[in-house]
């Protein structure tokens, strides 16, 4: 007796169907939660003659950047600039320093009107405490239209202008009539000049607020601004809120030392950031609402000396140093604190020390860096936003009645929600943070085109429709097919076993005389058990040894008229719909008899169907 190999079939188990296949993605590319990198460009560098070390940020209009920069410039004391977003048409509009009573450090951001801007210096002007100024978008027309003077007038002004119609509202971290303190202004002021009035004077409640220098955001007639407590050690550090007639004026909360920035106003609700907190060089990212109840830090950050920008639930900003290990990052937040992400982190030649907010526009951050670039005299960028990307599209796909049907979809970034839909139109699933859509017991009536729409809080995606094809139900199972090679003619003896042991325990199930090579025997012992071995035998000698293969392969139950004809056909079952395929046409020899489809082994998962034909 000659054994030549014997094979163990294994456990058999129903084939488990995905809608999609697994896509490994190398981790090159990737941020630490599995988010892909954005694109971050560098939109201009500044030289020193056509400015440096803008501290103060970036305002819109149109596809047009405008800012200015604390130094450089023809005079050496700054400037006012223009850029489109893609990083083209850059041009100085104003070289500070170059007229009489011209202002210069203009630190703080411009306001944008139609085709005006508005903006401040932080020193300059006639008794050199600051200016406020205005000048057409095109360069033209500047002109100052307030001098700052010695108190009770306010001095140094540095944070935003606040805009209603023709109405200007502003801060002076110092001057005012609140001596001996001296600890800054609100003001208004009309966008011709006229009607100047200081609103409210800090220091006159000593401890309560000095040193406005974020700036002023309005929300319908009222204004909120910070106090970063400069001369008073972070004592006055606060949020504060007044009427745009300046009453009302109240501490809203007090907060970390050095608020530097604008909050940001959503609902009820604000969001600030504090360069340093309590007790900490760590500055703070915090919540408190507009009543002054529900104060709550979010999180730690390292000198976020920049405001927030708000999209959706996500707020982004900068900070200076990131623990200090580097030069800056941008990041985003949810507004509940969670889901912290890096999205850049500055390394000096790409930018260092962004100290001002950013401006979203088209799915993308503008920003400005103080320092780093090739000249050192800081940079403009834009950084793009993770927009939802489609990794893995869904499948189409061929579904038998009463089948489950997963379809799945594979997008980036992860923090996505997801709704379904059939045939466009109509949704079939609530808006959700799952990516799969499971269809139970699916039915023909449930066939169609499948897609998916994917959100986030910077934009959407559709997935490629996935059509879905139900059809009948071929009944099958799945049978071993032994396949058998030797000689031409050959008498094979196959025997089988359930076990290991005991090692002598085979009982032999055929005898075939080869007539091809290879040449299969069926199994069609139900239940099959869990497991199975066979072996192949010859008593007489015989050239070629027998050899034995096997294979799990679909067992189809043909029904019919003995005689009668059945074209077996077969589908991918991902994959186009139609795309049916001839196995073979069967003369039935009984009513019942079952076909094998040998060719299924290392195929795609296939589906079946049956036609009788005439």
């Amino acid at each position: 007796m000659n054994t030549n190999r014997k094979l163990q079939a294994c456990p058999m188990r129903r084939p488990r169907r995905w809608s999609v296949l697994i896509l490994a993605l190398l981790a090159h590319g990737l941020l630490g939660n599995g988010l892909i990198a954005q694109p971050y460009t560098v939109l201009h560098e500044f030289n020193g003659p056509d400015g440096s070390s803008p501290w103060s940020g970036l305002v819109l209009s149109g596809s047009t950047l405008f800012g200015n920069t604390e130094w450089g410039g023809s005079a050496g004391k700054g400037t006012v600039f223009k850029l489109n977003t893609d990083g083209t048409g850059f041009t100085i509009l104003h070289h500070f320093g170059t007229i009489a009573d011209d202002g210069y450090d203009p630190m703080g951001p411009l306001t944008v009107s139609g085709a005006t801007l508005y903006g401040t210096c932080y020193a300059g002007g006639r008794s050199d405490l600051g200016l406020v100024f205005k000048m057409s978008t095109d360069g033209s027309g500047f002109e100052v239209i307030h001098h700052f003077l010695p108190p009770p007038d306010g001095a140094n002004p540095r944070g935003c202008l606040a805009l209603d119609g023709t109405t200007l509202y502003g801060s002076t971290r110092s001057g005012g009539d609140g001596t001996p303190y001296d600890q800054g202004t609100v003001y208004r002021i009309n966008t011709d000049g006229t009607g100047y009035r200081i609103l409210h004077n800090f220091g006159r409640e000593y401890g309560i607020g000095d040193d406005p220098s974020g700036g002023l955001v309005l929300s319908g007639t009222t204004l909120y601004g910070t106090t970063s407590g400069w001369s008073t050690s972070g004592a006055g550090s606060a949020v504060f809120s007044l009427m745009t007639d300046g009453s009302g004026f109240e501490v809203v909360t007090g907060t970390g030392y050095m608020p530097m920035a604008p909050v940001i106003v959503a609902g009820n609700r604000l969001y600030g950031t504090t360069v340093h907190g309590t007790g900490t060089s760590l500055g703070t990212l915090f919540t408190v609402g507009i009543d002054g109840t529900g104060y709550a830090k979010l999180r730690d950050l390292n000198m976020p000396y920049g405001g927030l920008v708000l999209s959706g639930s996500t707020l982004l900003g900068t900070t200076t140093s990131e623990y200090g290990v580097n030069s800056g990052t941008i990041f985003m937040v949810k507004t509940d604190g969670s889901r912290f992400t890096v999205l850049k982190t500055f390394t000096g030649i790409d930018g260092s020390g962004p100290t001002a907010g950013m401006v979203l526009y088209s799915n993308a951050l503008y920003g400005t860096t103080r320092y780093g670039g090739t000249y050192s005299k800081g940079l403009v960028f834009s950084q793009a936003l993770p927009v939802p990307r489609i990794l893995l599209q869904p499948h189409t796909q061929t579904a038998e009645l009463g089948a489950t049907v997963d379809l799945r979809v594979k997008a980036n970034p992860p923090q996505v929600t997801y709704q379904w839909f059939l045939n466009e139109t109509n949704a079939i699933t609530e808006i959700t943070t799952n990516s799969s859509l499971d269809l139970p017991a699916v039915q023909a009536a449930q066939g169609g085109a499948y897609s998916v729409v994917i959100c986030n809080d910077f934009g959407s995606v559709t997935s490629s429709p996935a059509l879905l094809n139900v059809v009948p139900k071929v009944d099958r199972r799945q049978a071993p097919a032994v396949s058998l090679t030797g000689s031409t003619g050959s008498i094979v003896e196959l025997d089988s076993r359930d076990a290991f042991e005991p090692a002598l325990d085979w009982k032999h199930i055929a005898q075939l005389t080869l007539t091809t090579a290879p040449q299969f025997y069926f199994d069609t012992t139900v239940p099959l058990p869990l497991q199975r071995f066979y072996r192949a035998w010859q008593t007489s000698p015989s050239a070629v040894l027998p050899v034995v293969d096997l294979h799990m392969v679909p067992a189809l139950t043909l029904t019919g008229t003995t005689g009668g004809k059945v074209l077996v056909e077969a589908i991918n079952q991902f994959g186009p719909i139609d795309a049916w395929f001839p196995l073979n046409i069967v003369t039935l020899t009984n009513n019942s008899q079952i076909y094998f489809d040998t060719t299924a082994p290392h195929q795609p998962q296939r589906l079946y169907r049956l036609t009788h034909l005439p």
